[in-house]
């Protein structure tokens, strides 16, 4: 394989790959070459394509037997190419064949499905993904195509686990009149790979010379944190005109990636907003984000006033602090977001991806006046981040909130005690939450710092409050609940 200088790219999470349908008048082993003369490390297989000029009439496909696979096994071996994903194929709900495809897939230690599936395979072939453990990339096709608008993806996507999302092919976008890069921002957290083209006159250009604003899908790519792969397809061309095209493409991609890695080397991964990999954490947020709209509750008639946002600690008034919900939170006219196991850099993902937008009130179901924040205790862990960089992530969290919700105040609280007594555990987030603080204007951003309700005077956590010495239990809550409620209703106005 020629080396090829992919640091920056892969420092973002993205990695290069070619969909073997750009070399379509060749066969997938010349494809394998010219991915490996261009020093591109993943490839895309693509059904029907010739093995190789030897293997006659062979294609690639399920249909291989155990011999001819060990046979594609050894090419992309040699060329130092992985297979990381198949298609496009059109799955219908015949058994036996979705069988035989994830089982091809499999066994060629690809991640990844391509596809366009008929509406009545769906429900099979996510059943058998997630079993699995196998990614569905939902490609766009140009018109007619039944996937042809995000909207149309989203839409069998939404609600479904993590894995399940979007390939993004963003010439067919430029293709139907679309804007790629809203394409993109409307798939926010599904995208699992790309199909990227740069398109102008219907015919593919160099990366950054067509009308797709090549440079801004990578941006928004970034700001979405996606890490995943990026594939060329290139359907214009072939032989040597083609991989000088391709080439042209790799440059584009890497000298983009150095500015864009070089834009947020000195941003800690507390203060980057990115998203979990859990299978289940994106539907939740789906749903707390129509939560937070309206769609799937309210309180009566009334739009939502408060929010909380957060973690576990947060989530868990739908517990152990039900209770003191219901009888001081709830009549404020709120809305619980936290979700378990959050940290800074998800929460501000979450924000920055439907929760803001959601609480802006569009639906006319959300007047969101407080949004009140605790978040940063599992950022503490171990060595994972200092105390500077959960600050930063902190901070980051507060000025989204500002941008996307400038009339609303924010109940910024210091990070909760934990741990049986002081220690350095401790003394990381009460640092983190003073840098925190430097923020608060006693107006627009208001401090609370509750450490006083859970500890003694020598600083002894009170089991009763904190009873594995991090979550509340429902006294805790009712601490919470005591100490707050007066507080947010007057910055609530209520």
């Amino acid at each position: 394989m020629v080396p090829r200088d992919d640091a920056a790219a892969e420092s973002l999470g993205f990695m290069l790959g070619t969909q073997a349908y750009s070399f379509r008048e060749e066969t997938t082993a010349e494809a394998i070459a010219g991915a490996s003369r261009l020093g591109i490390k993943y490839i895309e297989l693509y059904p029907g394509q010739p093995l190789s000029p030897k293997h006659g009439d062979l294609r690639i496909g399920s249909g291989m037997n155990a011999e001819q696979r060990r046979e594609l096994k050894g090419m992309l071996a040699a060329g130092g190419v992985k297979p990381v994903s198949f298609g496009v194929v059109n799955p219908g709900p015949d058994e036996g064949e979705m069988e035989r495809l994830f089982e091809f897939v499999m066994d060629m230690g690809m991640q990844t499905i391509s596809c366009e599936p008929l509406a009545e395979a769906w429900q099979m072939l996510a059943w058998r993904a997630e079993r699995l453990g196998i990614a569905l990339a939902n490609h766009n096709h140009p018109k007619p195509s039944t996937y042809w608008h995000p909207d149309s993806v989203v839409r069998q996507v939404r609600g479904r686990p993590g894995r399940i999302g979007a390939c993004a092919d963003t010439g067919h976008w430029v293709r139907c009149g679309l804007d790629p890069v809203a394409c993109l921002r409307q798939y926010r957290g599904r995208i699992v790979e790309l199909h990227f083209k740069d398109i102008a006159n219907d015919k593919d250009q160099h990366w950054g010379k067509g009308e797709g604003n090549a440079k801004g899908q990578l941006e928004e790519l970034l700001a979405q944190g996606f890490r995943g792969h990026v594939h060329v397809e290139y359907e214009h061309g072939k032989g040597p005109e083609l991989e000088a095209d391709i080439a042209a493409c790799v440059a584009f991609f890497d000298a983009t990636c150095r500015e864009l890695a070089e834009r947020v080397k000195n941003v800690p991964t507390a203060a980057r907003a990115t998203p979990r990999m859990d299978p289940w954490w994106l539907p939740r947020h789906e749903g707390l984000v129509e939560e937070a709209a309206g769609v799937n509750g309210g309180v009566g008639d009334k739009p939502f006033r408060v929010a909380f946002v957060g973690d576990s600690i947060t989530e868990a008034w739908r517990g152990a602090g039900k209770a003191a919900w219901d009888r001081v939170i709830a009549p404020l006219g709120a809305v619980n977001l936290g979700i378990s196991g959050d940290r800074t850099q998800h929460l501000l993902w979450r924000l920055n991806h439907g929760l803001v937008e959601a609480l802006a009130g569009r639906s006319g179901k959300s007047d969101a006046r407080v949004v009140a924040m605790l978040i940063g205790t599992n950022n503490s862990n171990g060595e994972d981040h200092t105390a500077e960089e959960i600050g930063a992530g902190l901070r980051a969290n507060i000025e989204a909130i500002r941008r996307g919700l400038p009339k609303a105040k924010i109940l910024l609280h210091a990070i909760f005690p934990r741990g049986e007594g002081p220690s350095a555990q401790r003394e990381k987030n009460a640092k983190a939450s003073r840098i925190a603080a430097e923020l608060a204007d006693g107006d627009a951003v208001q401090l609370i710092d509750l450490g006083s309700k859970f500890v003694d005077g020598q600083g002894k956590l009170d089991r009763e409050a904190m009873p594995d010495l991090l979550h509340l239990s429902p006294t805790g809550y009712e601490r919470w609940a005591s100490a707050i409620g007066p507080v947010l209703a007057r910055m609530a106005g209520g």
